[in-house]
C-alpha cells in the first residue's frame, strides 16, 4: 500500500502502459485475492481499479463499454428477452466504438438473425434515400462486419461440434 501523492505519480508516470491489458491482469488479480479470506490487497487493488478507471482513458473507454453493454442487459430484461430490434438499436447507438459493438453483437448472438440483418438493410436503404450516402456506406461496413463476424461464430461451434463426435 503505498500513499496517495506515490500512487498518483506512479500513474501519471506509467500512463501509457495503463491499457485494456493492464485492466485484463488487474482484474484477474482482483478476481484471484477475491477467492482468498481476509485478504487485505483485494481493497487495495479494488480502489486502485476504480481509480483508473475514472482518471485514465482506457479506464474511461472500458467503462463505457461496460455501460452499454449493461444496458442492452437491462433493456432486454424490462422488455422481456433482447429482440434483433432491440440489438439493433444498441449497435447504432454505439456504431462508432467497433470493439463496443463487437462486445454487443457477442452478448446479443441469439438475436443476431435473419430479421436483425433485415431491419439493419432497412437502416442503411433510409439512409440512402436520405442522400446520406457516408451513412449507408458506413453501416453497409457494420453490417458486413456482423456478417463476418456471425460466419466465424457458426465456423467455430461447426468445428466444436465435429470435434466433439470425433
Amino acid at each position: 500500500n503505498c500513499s496517495a501523492d506515490v500512487q498518483d505519480y506512479l500513474i501519471a508516470e506509467r500512463m501509457s502502459e495503463i491499457d485494456e491489458s493492464f485492466f485484463a491482469i488487474l482484474r484477474n488479480q482482483i478476481d484471484t485475492l477475491s477467492q482468498m479470506e481476509g485478504n487485505g490487497t483485494l481493497i487495495s487493488l479494488l480502489n486502485l481499479q476504480a481509480k483508473l478507471m475514472t482518471t485514465t482513458e482506457a479506464g474511461r473507454l472500458l467503462e463505457k463499454r461496460q455501460m452499454a453493454i449493461h444496458a442492452l442487459n437491462m433493456d432486454a430484461k424490462k422488455q422481456g428477452s433482447l429482440t434483433p430490434a432491440l440489438l439493433l438499436k444498441h449497435i447504432l447507438t454505439n456504431q462508432d466504438d467497433e470493439p463496443l459493438v463487437s462486445s454487443i453483437a457477442l452478448s446479443g448472438q441469439g438475436a443476431m438473425n435473419y430479421e436483425f440483418f433485415t431491419l439493419l438493410t432497412t437502416e442503411i436503404e433510409k439512409q440512402e434515400k436520405a442522400g446520406d450516402s457516408a451513412a449507408s456506406k458506413r453501416l453497409a461496413g457494420l453490417r458486413d462486419r456482423l456478417l463476418e463476424m456471425q460466419k466465424e461464430l457458426q465456423e467455430a461451434t461447426q468445428q466444436v461440434l465435429q470435434e466433439a463426435q470425433s
